[in-house]
This record gives structure tokens, sequence and C-alpha cells, in this order.
């Protein structure tokens, strides 16, 4: 199933702190080492990646550089500090702060109810096969992980394949540069990423989540 969190909820959470050694006081209140375990493990070695925390390091770096040589960006222009200010609106941050803060809390569980219940009603969806959003989420072995690859399925890019084959391809794409890029190609859409997955591997409940905050 998938989740969109909105700005309301994500506000809720921002700020609040689980570690004493904070990539950031505001934007990112946990250590590197707490922000890498939510990396999907990838590769032979099957860990998480720590390329994926350079752009969070960066983005930290950026704006700290930027806010010591400028004490005052009182109108400054937009294409000026759009860089640097990146991290005030960057929904990576956001969805990193909120879903951190309520994965780490004692009540966790509570919290996630409350946000599945906002979302989809107190009521599980039935095609989940699952009595109760407690059930769904009660588990010591919960994943939360960021920015997570998901293969397209092998039926989905048959599909795709036959559509091209047979010049029917229009029929899901209708831009001309695309289509002509699908030329002498087998595989023609690759992997999407999601902004977070939250994983019960006891019983197999799975959420895709999307957050929209300025959107």
């Amino acid at each position: 199933m998938r989740l969109i969190l909105d700005k309301k909820f994500i506000l809720f959470y921002e700020g609040k702190s689980m570690s004493n050694t904070k990539m950031h006081d505001k934007y990112l209140p946990f250590s590197k080492k707490e922000l890498l375990l939510h990396f999907a493990p990838v590769g032979k070695e099957c860990e998480p990646n720590k390329k994926q925390l350079e752009y969070y390091i960066k983005s930290i770096e950026r704006y700290e550089k930027y806010k010591k040589e400028n004490n005052n960006i009182l109108g400054k222009p937009l294409w000026e500090t759009k860089g640097p200010f990146q991290i005030q609106k960057d929904e990576r941050f956001w969805t990193v702060n909120t879903l951190m803060n309520i994965y780490h809390n004692k009540n966790r569980v509570n919290d996630l109810c409350m946000l599945f219940e906002k979302a989809f009603g107190k009521k599980v969806p039935t095609s989940i096969e699952i009595d109760s959003w407690r059930e769904c989420l009660s588990s010591d072995n919960l994943k939360l992980y960021f920015e997570v690859d998901l293969p397209s399925p092998v039926i989905y890019k048959n599909n795709l394949y036959s559509l091209y084959k047979e010049d029917k391809i229009q029929e899901h794409q209708i831009i001309p540069f695309i289509i002509a890029s699908a030329h002498g190609k087998k595989t023609l859409e690759g992997s999407t990423q999601v902004d977070a997955l939250i994983v019960n591997p006891d019983n197999g409940f799975n959420v895709l989540i999307e957050a929209k905050v300025l959107s």
C-alpha cells in the first residue's frame, strides 16, 4: 500500500531529537551511524550504501558554510540562497526527520497507528488481510528504509516491450524522444525510487511512502 505524508503531519514531528551526535540540530538530529541503518542493504556484502549519506552531509555543509559567511540574508536574491538553503525545503530531510522520530519513539506503534488511521481510516483495507493497524505494525523487527529502489515487475516490462514491438507504445508513452530512446532495447523502464519503506517481516505488511510537503 502507499501512504502520502503531508506538510501538517511532518511539521508535527519535526525537531524532536534522539541522538547526542547530531548531523544537524534542527533538520537532521541524528548521527550518521543512525541514519545509515535506515538505508537498505545492497550489493554482494548486503550492507547499507554509505554513498547515500553524502547527499545529507554535503547539504548540511553548504548550509552551515553559507550561514557562517553571511549572517544576514534579508533581501538576498533567491538565485544566491536557494542552493545553500535547500535544506529548509528539502523533502528528503523532512521525511527522514519525521519518520526516524516516529520509528525510534517508544510509542512508535501508537504513532504509526495514528498516522495510518488518519490516512486510511480505522479499518484496515480488506486486501491486506490483517485485522488491525496495530497488528500490521507491532514487531520488534519492524524496518524503516529511505530512498529505496524498487525494480519494475517482469510482467510489466514484458508488456511494455510487446507494446513497442507491436507499434502500440503510444498507448503508454506519448513523448517522441522517450519513445525514440526505446529503439533496440528490451528493458524500457528501470527501477523507481520511493521516499521511504516500512516493512514488517513477521507478517509481510509493507507500505511505500511518498512525501508531499510543498506540492
